[in-house]
């Protein structure tokens, strides 16, 4: 019993492991795929474009019975996933409207200063005899400062150019991500802070290497006590690709994202916090000599 069970595993993973052909009902091929993972509606595909998933729907009743479709779980199957989907979005809105909130919560609590205590910052300025003083040193800025980085779009987008049954292709790749930005502090005093971030990747035609694709930087104003949020948009980052088989050759050009890193500072440039996608882009960027040497692609 136990020496079928073992037989029956390495069957499976000798389906999986080596490549397949697979042609959908509408007459879709997928040529030299490996099956990545199988679910209860549908296959993941290794394609030599990236992954992608095929339903067992739209796939011939052979493929269907080889890989044990079960209509009835399958129809559970993407339920539970839309339902998971939903919850994801629900949670969203929630957390959304309590920012919203605790902002306007925020605001309602701040009063107008009176008018007396108004003339009295005003004469502040000048001294008994009425003769004006020099201006006093300005407040403290922000400190005790944190940050928050999320990514909320992460896009590629690929242009078949043209594409044969053996392997040749000739390809466009267009990436972009978005980043949302919380800054915020817990102290007493707020004000001022200049958000900088940085778009790391690595020119194809020398993966080892490090580049600078794009950056910007926003001034916000945060309050005391609470934060204030913006957005980081990547620029379009384009590659081209072009598979010739039949002479084994391989043509690449552009380049493909690696990471980011994000800092805020004060306005004497003390850097306040700092956020990378990795820990090896932190380090590199908390070595100004090294970071500074970083070639750039705009």
């Amino acid at each position: 019993m136990r020496a079928s069970k073992f037989l029956i595993l390495i069957v499976c993973l000798a389906a999986v492991a080596f490549a397949d052909d697979f042609k959908t009902i509408n007459g879709k091929e997928y040529k030299h795929v490996k099956v990545k993972r199988v679910e209860p509606d549908g296959i993941i595909l290794i394609t030599s474009s990236g992954i992608s998933k095929v339903y067992f729907t739209e796939l011939t009743k052979e493929v269907q019975e080889r890989y044990h479709y079960d209509a009835q779980k399958a129809t559970s199957y993407t339920a539970e996933q839309n339902e998971k989907i939903a919850a994801l979005e629900r949670q969203r809105l929630a957390e959304s409207q309590q920012r919203a909130e605790e902002r306007e919560k925020y605001w309602g609590r701040r009063a107008t200063p009176p008018p007396s205590q108004n003339n009295s910052l005003a004469n502040a300025s000048s001294d008994q005899q009425g003769n004006p003083r020099e201006n006093p040193e300005p407040a403290q800025g922000p400190r005790n400062c944190y940050m928050e980085v999320r990514d909320v779009l992460s896009g590629l987008e690929i242009q078949r150019n043209w594409e044969t049954s053996w392997g040749s292709y000739d390809r466009d790749y267009f990436g972009r991500l978005i980043l949302n930005i919380r800054l915020g502090t817990v102290s007493r005093t707020g004000g001022p802070m200049k958000i900088q971030w940085f778009w790391i990747g690595r020119p194809l035609i020398d993966i080892n290497r490090l580049i600078v694709y794009g950056k910007g930087e926003k001034v916000v104003e945060v309050p005391a006590r609470y934060f204030a949020e913006c957005y980081a948009a990547a620029p379009v980052l384009k590659n081209h690709t072009l598979n010739l088989v039949a002479r084994g050759e391989r043509y690449v050009s552009g380049a493909q994202h690696d990471g980011w890193i994000v800092c805020a500072s004060d306005s004497k440039g003390h850097i306040l916090a700092e956020k990378a996608s990795s820990e090896s882009l932190l380090t590199l960027f908390n070595d100004g000599d090294q970071f500074a040497k970083l070639p750039s692609a705009e």
